[in-house]
């Protein structure tokens, strides 16, 4: 509890002025942490599972397609977990702050946001992160009014977490 405490004091502190720098230092922090985490999260230990001993992705029937598919990368290069995790979540924060700094008339606050309600459960419920950063970039077909492209990123989307699937209705 301390350190996340400690966190958000240095994720406030950077985001104070509401500074590009500030910004961008607090989201690579975050970025950093969740990607070098030990044994953070609800299905840690099924990921550690399935990236080391590399179940085929045909075995794994429970997950959608393309959830499957992010498992192969790290099992067949390093089979390593480190890889899988640093590679999500490189993608989720990248595509959420990149989201919030476009699309946020306040991105601190979006961030601060972020970290106080999200942050933590997406290092635990990694499909579902990817899954809502995409969502999140792909706000800007609705803004555009690009429906058909919005309605093609909720079904890649789709191919990471079906709950996903909800956000069509946005």
């Amino acid at each position: 509890m301390i350190f996340y405490l400690l966190l958000l004091t240095i994720v406030l502190l950077c985001c104070i002025n509401n500074s590009k720098v500030g910004y961008r230092f607090a989201a690579i922090l975050l970025t950093v942490l969740a990607a070098i985490r030990y044994d953070v999260g609800a299905d840690y230990s099924q990921y550690h599972y399935i990236i080391d001993s590399f179940i085929e992705v045909q075995k794994v029937p429970m997950w959608e397609p393309l959830t499957s598919y992010v498992f192969v990368l790290p099992s067949i290069l390093l089979k390593n977990v480190y890889v899988f995790f640093a590679l999500t979540s490189l993608f989720i924060y990248s595509l959420a702050f990149y989201s919030f700094r476009k699309y946020s008339v306040l991105p601190s606050l979006s961030l601060i946001i972020y970290l106080s309600i999200f942050y933590l459960i997406s290092c635990s419920i990694v499909r579902q992160a990817i899954a809502l950063s995409i969502c999140m970039f792909a706000y800007k077909y609705i803004i555009t009014k690009s429906f058909k492209k919005y309605a093609f990123s909720v079904l890649i989307t789709t191919l990471f977490h079906y709950s996903a699937f909800i956000s069509i209705f946005i």
